[in-house]
Order: C-alpha cells, then structure tokens, then sequence
C-alpha cells in the first residue's frame, strides 16, 4: 500500500490515541453578577461537584473568586475555558493574546488566563489586563521591573 494512502487512513486513529479532545468538550465557567477580580480552581475531595450538561463541564465560581471541586480534570485536559459568563446568563469575553502574537486588541473587561502555581490552583482573572498583570505579579511575589 502507497506511504499516502497508509498516512490517510491511519491519522485520525493517531490523533485519537494522542489524546485530543473531541470538540463536544467545553468548560463554561459561571461567575456572581459584576464580578471582577481573580478566579481560582483547586481539585479538593470536599470540593463542590462539577456538572456536565449537554458536553458542557459547569464550574459555578462562589462570590469569593474560589473555587474547590471535587474534579478539576475537564479542566487540566482543556485547559482554557471555552466560555465564561455572569450568574445572569451575560457574556464575558475572553482575552487569549499567546494566539494573535501577545497583543491584546482591547483592554477592557475579560477573562484572562494566567496560569498555575505550585499548590495545584489554576488562575484566571475577569478585568483589564492591567489589572490582572498587578495581581499575577502580587500571587508570584514579584514587582515586574
């Protein structure tokens, strides 16, 4: 059988065993009405669950910004949100600079991925994005000079 013809037929079984998700796996994060400030998620045995509804892994953010589930793994395995709206049903936007080059096109209001610390929680912030630059570099203990 030609090279091609094998590559063809057994890329999709590859892809498959590589882990990729399918696209019916989403995460929607859901914060309190006007919220704006660090959202944080930690795997915890006591932890909240976490529903799927329609392929759709829920994580209800409390009023405090964290929040402890009882599996976080949706979320390691995608990783970024694909949404993010208000207790009300609003959307809030969402800020991913790392795939047009590290440049924001608008500085207002949205969620923004910051990253992981050493304790397992997973940051994201709803605000500008120089509002969440002073936070991250509050969390990291650094003053960014």
């Amino acid at each position: 059988m030609k090279s091609w013809l094998m590559a063809f037929l057994f890329a999709p079984l590859a892809l498959l065993g590589f882990g990729c998700q399918p696209s019916s796996s989403k995460i929607r994060l859901i914060v309190p009405d006007y919220y704006k400030g660090p959202v944080k998620i930690k795997q915890s045995a006591e932890g909240a669950s976490v529903k799927k509804d329609g392929g759709i892994w829920i994580f209800e953010i409390p009023s405090t910004g964290a929040l402890e589930a009882q599996n976080i793994e949706p979320l390691r395995r995608i990783q970024i949100p694909s949404e993010a709206v208000y207790k009300s049903g609003v959307s809030i936007p969402w800020s991913l600079p790392e795939v047009i080059g590290g440049v924001e096109p608008i500085n207002g209001v949205m969620l923004r991925q910051l990253g992981t610390d050493a304790d397992g929680w997973y940051y994201f912030f709803i605000g500008t994005s120089s509002d969440a630059k002073a936070y991250w570099e509050k969390v990291n203990g650094s003053s960014g000079s």
